[in-house]
């Protein structure tokens, strides 16, 4: 593994004011990684293989503020401190003549996620009818699709939602819609001390990071009935969500059961339920007093 590396540092105000910024590659050459897809019929999976080369690009930023003023005859001294970083790895080397998607490519990003795109619901019998959409949605296909159920965008113009040779260069109606991996962790601390108080905070939190829920019960409190129909518990408000011919823009489509399984819709992985787990949260808060030491001596 090879890293280089570039920083900088600034001090601006007497030391009130700092800030650095680093940008770094990394190379990582043979990486013990899943072998070649082999054919079903040898009865055993692929052996692993130091067979990968990856690069990693990243940078990270850091920027800080201390300062000191008198208030009330006491001096009140404040701190802050912010630091962000991302980086992007991708999948720089890996034997994959055909291009097959269930296996690393050269250019792959790690984290994609690959899925369809959403085109809404179908609103009437003549849109059912203009899209074949058979192989996404497998056993559900003994129950005909109706008016509210998930439509998909046909990208590649052939009336019909499929993955086709599911290699690089024919991957019918799917494309890259998001990335598992969180991408722009962040962090900032806060402080200030004054008359024997003392306060510091410390938040943390991720810019972006996608997530698709499982295609089965593993997901069952945000599918519902979608993935288990007899499922005992239902947010109170999940059916005003769902589509019926009085409430068209709903976020879920028509109830039914199943649909969330592999072989449903929403089983599919799509962009329109795709969450972004992004969050900020406060992970340590700490408030204190000294006692003068005129008492404690």
């Amino acid at each position: 593994m090879t890293t280089r590396n570039l920083g900088i540092d600034l001090n601006f105000l007497k030391n009130r004011i700092t800030a650095s910024f680093d940008i770094y590659r990394r190379d990582t050459r043979d990486m013990l990684v899943s072998g070649y897809t082999l054919p079903g019929v040898l009865g055993t999976s692929s052996p692993r293989i130091n067979g990968a080369n990856l690069k990693t690009n990243g940078w990270e930023l850091t920027l800080g503020y201390n300062d000191s003023f008198e208030v009330l005859g006491s001096p009140l001294n404040i701190g802050a401190n912010f630091t962000i970083a991302n980086n992007k790895a991708v999948i720089t080397k890996y034997e994959n003549p055909n291009g097959n998607l269930d296996d690393l490519y050269v250019g792959k990003e790690l984290g994609e996620i690959w899925g369809l795109t959403s085109a809404g619901f179908f609103r009437n019998e003549e849109e059912i009818a203009a899209l074949d959409q058979s192989e996404v949605t497998g056993y559900l296909d003994v129950r005909p699709i109706e008016p509210g159920d998930l439509k998909f965008a046909d990208l590649d113009g052939n009336n019909a939602i499929s993955k086709e040779a599911w290699t690089l260069d024919d991957h019918g109606d799917y494309s890259v819609i998001g990335n598992s991996l969180p991408r722009y962790n962040y962090s900032f601390r806060l402080g200030f001390n004054w008359m024997g108080f003392d306060i510091s905070a410390f938040f943390q939190g991720i810019g972006r990071r996608d997530w698709y829920p499982a295609a089965n019960q593993a997901s069952f409190d945000f599918w519902g009935p979608y993935a288990f129909p007899p499922t005992s518990f239902i947010h109170k408000d999940f059916y005003s969500n769902c589509w019926s011919e009085d409430n068209r823009n709903a976020y879920f489509p028509r109830p039914r059961g199943y649909n969330a399984y592999s072989g449903g819709a929403l089983g599919e992985k799509n962009d329109r339920y795709l969450q972004n787990l992004a969050y900020l949260r406060l992970k340590n808060l700490t408030i204190g007093y000294t006692v003068p030491e005129n008492l404690t001596r």
